[in-house]
């Protein structure tokens, strides 16, 4: 992150602007619900509100232009500010924070935010890499291949800094704030002083110092050490040595990368963590100088906003076996963003999935559809009678409790003797009767419009109430739980996928009676 002192910025920069470039007139910096900015422009009027996360904060300096006010804050108390716009040359938004324990404002946004003025009327500048950037992350990438072992000294480190939390979103947040306060960057080997740097995880915790891919590096094996999903992502940043925004014109020269930060997957999607900007420290002439953050600006930083200075050039590219058809994909990642889907299920979707599997998706979705967060939260709210040896044939399994709470929430049976079968596939008359009955569970009444397939008499008897019911149902889109095979044809016997469980489970987990 570039801090800058604001004596030295006397000087405004204007930007000169490429034709076609989209605009809007609200900007948000970050999805941190105690730590984010939003400007809106409201006819010759610049709103900004929000809070920063900073530790000692005392005063915020805010600029747009000519324009300026310095307000009493404290971190993370909610501010609401209005400065007026005038003119008609690009104008630059700056914030700068002070803290108590300092006597000089340093920069917190500069050279990012830009309005320009229009026939239309003040609008927000920004950059066609937004339309570029979210392409690149709608590019399928399955959370459960981004989990790994760690070396047991950064799984300490991991749990050292986020000590009790629990909350997934607030675990990243400790990660994150840990990098950028106690990582120093190596200004060193950036400057050609030295040779090398440290960029493996475990030396990069020993030494302490490294670049922007070791602070990548280190925060992703930390996310990894608590069981949180976390990929590198490479792009080319507007950092140190550049004007600080990426023009229509730079987008179309830019094709290679200088910089790398990570993304974890938490509360069902991904969130941006550039450690790297958001840390002040300077390993320099071998010294470690440390100097005091000014916000955490790019923690969980919203797309549009990371846009305006770094363009994604690379994001990790799922195996071909880990990933859905073509025609899946738009409702398996909507299942994933739900959180329906547990990591040990975001895999190998074409393939036939296993009673077993079956039953950890189905009491994944009913928790979450009836607002728990753990299974044993459900079982006791729900007040189920929960036998794991119920069945003969799970143990071992890491299911078991999933499949025996599923059959004391009378959705599943056995083959009878006592078994489960649990590694046998499922056929889609059986996954019909099980969705039937989850949703008889849930409340949900079969839907008033019939349905008939010519190959209902392929059914074993018991399955036909099941294959109507569920092709009854219908999401508000109009898309039905579990159609046929054709307009004609259910195909009771037909094997049953993960990726169609997936999908006929998100449906149901949408419909409300």
């Amino acid at each position: 992150m570039k801090r800058v002192f604001c004596l030295f910025l006397s000087i405004l920069m204007l930007i000169s602007l490429a034709a076609g470039v989209s605009a809007s007139n609200s900007l948000t910096t970050t999805n941190l619900p105690d730590g984010s900015l939003t400007f809106t422009i409201n006819g010759s009027t610049l709103i900004i509100s929000g809070a920063i996360h900073c530790d000692n904060l005392e005063k915020i300096w805010l600029m747009a232009g000519e324009s300026e006010r310095i307000i009493a804050a404290r971190n993370s108390t909610a501010f609401k500010e209005t400065l007026s716009l005038s003119g008609t040359s690009t104008i630059p938004v700056k914030v700068y924070t002070k803290k108590t324990t300092e006597e000089m404002y340093w920069s917190y946004i500069w050279q990012t935010v830009f309005i320009e003025y229009t026939a239309a009327g003040y609008r927000f500048v920004s950059t066609p890499v937004y339309d570029h950037n979210a392409a690149m992350m709608e590019t399928w990438i399955n959370p459960a291949e981004h989990i790994a072992a760690v070396d047991p000294a950064v799984a300490e480190k991991a749990s050292e800094i986020v000590g009790s939390e629990t909350d997934p979103y607030r675990k990243l947040l400790a990660i994150h704030s840990w990098a950028a306060e106690n990582l120093y960057y190596d200004n060193d080997y950036y400057t050609g002083k030295t040779t090398s740097t440290s960029l493996d995880p475990k030396d990069v915790l020993e030494t302490g110092r490294t670049v922007c891919q070791g602070y990548a590096n280190l925060v992703q094996a930390l996310c990894h050490a608590q069981g949180i999903p976390c990929i590198l992502i490479t792009t080319w940043s507007a950092g140190t040595g550049t004007d600080g925004f990426l023009s229509a014109e730079d987008h179309t020269a830019i094709n290679d990368s200088n910089h790398a930060h990570a993304a974890a997957w938490v509360n069902g999607r991904w969130v941006h963590m550039d450690a790297t900007w958001d840390s002040a420290n300077r390993y320099e002439n071998g010294e470690k100088i440390r100097k005091s953050d000014s916000g955490y600006l790019y923690f969980d930083t919203t797309l549009p906003f990371l846009s305006l200075n770094h363009k994604i050039i690379t994001v990790p590219r799922t195996t071909a076996e880990n990933t859905p058809s073509d025609w899946a994909i738009p409702e398996v990642r909507a299942a994933l963003e739900a959180e329906i889907v547990p990591y040990s299920i975001q895999n190998n979707y074409r393939t036939a999935i296993t009673r077993a599997r079956f039953c950890e998706l189905l009491t994944t979705m009913l928790m979450r559809r009836m607002g728990y967060d753990s299974l044993d939260a459900m079982i006791t709210g729900e007040k189920l009678d929960v036998d794991e040896n119920i069945f003969t044939d799970t143990e071992g399994f890491t299911v078991r409790r999933e499949i025996a709470a599923a059959n004391a929430l009378g959705i599943v049976n056995g083959r009878g003797n006592g078994i489960f079968d649990p590694a046998s596939g499922i056929t889609r008359q059986e996954a019909a009767t099980m969705l039937m009955r989850a949703a008889e569970v849930l409340g949900i009444p079969m839907g008033k419009e019939a349905r008939s397939f010519s190959d209902l008499p392929e059914a074993a008897e018991w399955a036909v109430s099941g294959i109507l019911y569920t092709a009854s149902l219908k999401t508000a889109d109009g898309l039905v739980v579990m159609n046929g095979v054709s307009d004609s044809s259910f195909a009771p016997l037909g094997t049953y996928t993960v990726e169609q469980a997936i999908l006929t489970m998100v449906r149901l987990y949408a419909v409300h009676g």
